[in-house]
Formats: structure tokens, sequence, C-alpha cells
């Protein structure tokens, strides 16, 4: 097997990095894997922003660091929270046991 040559090695190193399928990721959204992977750790808690629930870009963010009297402003719009995005969120609890 043959590896990428690397600074400590002309034959490359085996990392053990994951796999991931980043097909399924772009079609899932790469938030949802993001937060996937939170909520698969042993932690007791994992707090995750609404607009990363909801796939919305930074635009969309509540605080925005350095910044002086522009936080706070963005509020979610009525029907964004759905059943199907309940559904959703209550099988990922489900399946990480955070439930």
């Amino acid at each position: 097997m043959e590896y990428t040559p690397d600074g400590f090695s002309a034959d490359g190193q085996l990392w053990g990095n994951p796999l991931y399928d980043w097909d399924y990721m772009k079609k899932e959204g790469y938030n949802w894997g993001l937060m996937r992977s939170l909520w698969i750790t042993a932690a007791d808690t994992t707090i995750v922003q609404a607009q990363d629930l909801l796939s919305l870009g930074s635009e969309s963010r509540m605080n925005t660091p350095s910044s002086v009297g522009k936080n706070w402003r963005w509020r979610a719009l009525p029907g964004v929270f759905t059943e199907e995005l309940a559904a959703k969120l209550g099988h990922k609890m489900e399946l990480y046991g955070r439930i």
C-alpha cells in the first residue's frame, strides 16, 4: 500500500484518518455531519446553534466576534422550525443516545 510522502517519511505514513462519505455529507448538509461529530461523543452536553440546525450560512450569525452594536439581531422567522426538522432532530437524538 502506498501513502503520500510527507516531512517524516519519503514513503509516507498511515495516519489512521477516518474515511468520509463526502457525497452523503454534501447531500445531507455538511452542518449535519459536524453536528453528528458532536453528538456521537461521550460528552454529557452538546450545544448547537439554531442557524446550524436550519442550514443557514454565516450571514445568519447571532454574534460576530469583535463587533460592537451589531450583535444579537438575528431572529428565526415564523415557520422555520418545522415538524420535519423536529422529526429529523428527534431521530438523531435517539440514534446517538441523547434522549
